[in-house]
């Protein structure tokens, strides 16, 4: 069995309900998912192809979280505020938008569905650059 690991960067806004820090405003952030998938090579010598990983996780990132906002289900009053003046679509979670949350969602929602032959093993949401959350 092969690892292939392909990392997609992304831009999102967010806010964490109930936080006392600077994280309980409305903020931008540029994330980045490095996602590691397994199977065993192929005739051809390839286990994954990168550019399917890349292509698929690319896709659903740029339909969901890429310039968009990111908000707790709880938060739906900011949510509609934010829809009414500028049409943007929300993203909301079932708890706050931390990077541990958007790791564990898209390690157990997304992936799973991404890649057929091919089983995600390991997925990083980086907050910054220096600091990330593994599932």
């Amino acid at each position: 069995m092969m690892n292939c690991t392909v990392k997609i960067e992304f831009a999102s806004a967010k806010r964490l309900m109930g936080y006392e820090g600077k994280c309980g405003f409305l903020h931008g952030y540029r994330h980045a998912v490095e996602a590691s998938f397994t199977a065993a090579k192929g005739k051809n010598g390839i286990a994954v192809d990168f550019y399917e990983i890349k292509n698929c996780l690319q896709k659903w990132l740029d339909e969901n979280w890429d310039h968009n906002v990111l908000l707790n289900r709880a938060d739906k009053k900011l949510g509609a505020a934010i829809e009414k003046i500028t049409g943007q679509k929300i993203f909301y979670f079932a708890g706050n938008p931390t990077a541990e949350n958007m790791a564990e969602y898209l390690f157990k929602e997304i992936c799973p569905k991404l890649i057929k032959g091919a089983k995600c093993v390991k997925l990083r949401v980086y907050d910054n650059p220096d600091v990330w959350v593994e599932v």
